[in-house]
């Protein structure tokens, strides 16, 4: 199973889930570029498929290929099993885990610097309003010290997140997702307080949703990720 990453690029919340999937199953993380500060991010998600179909054929020269994504990563992974299929691979599982879809307008959003900042700590379970009232460089240094707790993360690596995070959402603002017709099972949390969006059964003809509990992060986490490994 291959879990593409979502938003920020990071591919450890996919732990909990990988350790519950039934054992003889490997499962594979794909990391988004740009977070190690040496190669920038990509600034595309079709760019984006392109490089993680050819990882994923390096780690699988044949398929049938079975292929998954967390939110942003959801669009990713569909463009993944559109070439895949092109190539004339299977593609028989194709998983979004709470996906939306986030069509482009025309206009690319720029987010400051602060934002950023603050979408990283409502991750990282920060409370905002004491977070704003820093100066900026003590801003990192509290979100540098929680990430380190749980990924061992530095300034310098969350500086790298929020750069990802600004091109990711640059990205997600240009594509235009192409009609996929394969199975496609998309996950939404109980906690999901959007309707579907009317545009799925356009882009995804075959699509399945069932519901899992939690919300958009801790239906990767425990207890909620028990249910989805079992779905």
């Amino acid at each position: 199973l291959y879990c593409i990453h979502g938003l920020g690029g990071h591919i450890a919340g996919f732990l909990p889930l990988a350790k519950r999937l039934r054992e003889g199953r490997p499962v594979y993380g794909l990391q988004a570029q740009g977070l190690d500060g040496i190669s920038p991010p990509h600034q595309r998600l079709d760019e984006m498929a392109s490089c993680y179909v050819e990882e994923i054929r390096e780690s699988q020269p044949e398929g049938p290929y079975l292929i998954s994504g967390w939110s942003l990563g959801g669009l990713i992974a569909m463009d993944v099993a559109q070439r895949l299929h092109a190539a004339g691979a299977r593609v028989p599982l194709l998983v979004m885990y709470d996906t939306h879809l986030h069509l482009s307008r025309g206009d690319v959003p720029e987010m400051s610097h602060a934002a950023l900042l603050l979408r990283i700590a409502s991750r990282l379970r920060i409370p905002l309003g004491q977070l704003q009232a820093l100066a900026p460089q003590q801003q990192w240094d509290w979100i540098a010290e929680r990430a380190a707790q749980s990924a061992g993360a530095g300034v310098e690596e969350m500086r790298n997140l929020a750069e990802t995070c600004r091109a990711h959402l640059a990205a997600m603002a240009r594509f235009q997702p192409k009609a996929y017709t394969g199975l496609v099972t998309l996950f939404r949390t109980a906690q999901s307080r959007q309707a579907l969006d009317p545009r799925w059964a356009e882009i995804c003809p075959r699509l399945r949703v069932a519901q899992v509990p939690g919300n958009h992060y801790t239906m990767l986490e425990e207890p909620h990720v028990d249910v989805l490994a079992a779905q």
